[in-house]
């Protein structure tokens, strides 16, 4: 279940609302039924597929079977839903209220992310992927267009609405930006320094030495190995911390090698409990991807006081929301050209900065995201989008 579904119920059960979570069950570990924090939780069974435009049918379909016991029984004056594919098949059984469709992507960026951002991976892998993408696309695309018809759409940035509206652009007045929002309790300076002993223990990094930072999955498409370049260029001691899970770390691990960084190279894995540490411990997050709808890891890292850096979006080749983020010089950095020493320079930017001046450009980027990014703003206005003022939602 994505998180973002667990704050923003959280929002609306403090507004008195009654809330419901469909979601599908990707593992028999996790319970079909269960109440967390006053949200009854319904996960329905859903066994993956291994090619994605089947994938996508898939889960339309099993929405589409399961989700009228649901609605049935809970009387919803309205549903908010994050997945494409769970939204159309809402519409498709027949719910015919209140359908607000959370976009977090987009056929054209996440098929192009996922089949066309292969560089480093085996020639063999690169074309099957290649030969993926065109189905992979085609399906998505048409489910994404018959469900724009059928929804009021919401995006977390301009960005993604702008990749949105390409594709239907008749949906300029029924489609808003609302900025999602990031639990500042658990991601804060005072939260995160409660795992730099186990940190320190288990992966042997101190908040006296430099770190620059990634989380997210290990994978091609994040241009993992430009960051690697751009850290060999740092005139300063350091350490790389990885943090994240994925297909790639054999491949990051010699290349870390064959350009002499691996002894300053930490594979921290994935993280839960203790990432608010690894924020808080770092000097600053990287975040080196070209195509990214938001960036909730920017949210994170400014909420824990740590700058961050990522790429400035153009709107054609380099599709983020970084600019939208970060403040370039007082939060973080934005970087203008796609490169490792335009990266690396940045980088140092922060890295050189007197303990005052960091001082104040942590104490800020903080500030920024409690002013700018809450879940209860969001739950506020999607509320007045989706017309409904009584107190169920699902």
């Amino acid at each position: 279940m994505e998180n973002s579904l667990r704050f923003i119920g959280r929002e609306l059960v403090k507004l008195g609302h009654h809330v419901k979570i469909f979601c599908f069950q990707y593992s028999p570990n996790e319970p079909l039924q269960m109440v967390h924090e006053g949200i009854e939780i319904i996960r329905c069974p859903f066994k993956p597929v291994r090619w994605p435009h089947a994938q996508f049918l898939s889960q339309v379909a099993t929405t589409q079977i399961a989700i009228p016991a649901v609605l049935g029984e809970f009387h919803p004056n309205a549903v908010w839903s994050r997945s494409a594919c769970v939204g159309l098949g809402i519409r498709r059984s027949g719910y015919s209220g209140p359908l607000l469709q959370i976009y977090p992507t987009n056929a054209r960026m996440n098929c192009r992310g996922l089949f066309l951002q292969t560089h480093g991976l085996a020639i063999k892998r690169r074309l099957m992927l290649l030969g993926l993408w065109p189905l992979a696309y085609f399906t998505s695309s048409n489910l994404e267009r018959e469900l724009a018809r059928k929804s009021t759409a919401i995006t977390f940035s301009e960005n993604m609405r702008s990749q949105l509206l390409a594709d239907f652009p008749k949906k300029s007045s029924d489609c808003n930006v609302i900025s999602p929002g990031v639990d500042t309790d658990f991601f804060s300076p005072e939260n995160g320094a409660r795992y730099f002993e186990t940190i320190k223990r288990e992966y042997g990094l101190r908040k006296d030495e430099t770190i620059v930072l990634y989380v997210g999955r290990l994978s091609c498409a994040k241009h993992i190995p430009m960051l690697m370049d751009a850290f060999s260029l740092l005139k300063v001691r350091a350490k790389l911390v990885l943090v994240g899970s994925g297909p790639e770390k054999e491949r990051l691990q010699s290349y870390a090698s064959s350009i002499g960084i691996a002894d300053r190279l930490v594979f921290a894995g994935t993280q839960h409990e203790m990432l608010p540490g690894f924020y808080a411990i770092s000097r600053v997050c990287v975040l080196p991807t070209t195509i990214e709808s938001f960036g909730q890891v920017y949210l994170e890292s400014l909420a824990s006081g740590t700058p961050a850096v990522g790429f400035a979006g153009d709107g054609r080749r380099i599709l983020t929301a970084t600019g939208e983020i970060i403040r370039d010089g007082q939060t973080g950095g934005v970087v203008s050209k796609v490169s490792a020493s335009a990266i690396a320079e940045k980088i140092y930017s922060i890295l050189s900065l007197n303990d005052k001046d960091y001082a104040a450009m942590s104490r800020y980027a903080r500030e920024d995201v409690q002013e700018r990014f809450t879940w209860r703003r969001f739950t506020l206005e999607a509320i007045k989008m989706s017309g409904s003022g009584a107190l169920e939602e699902a």
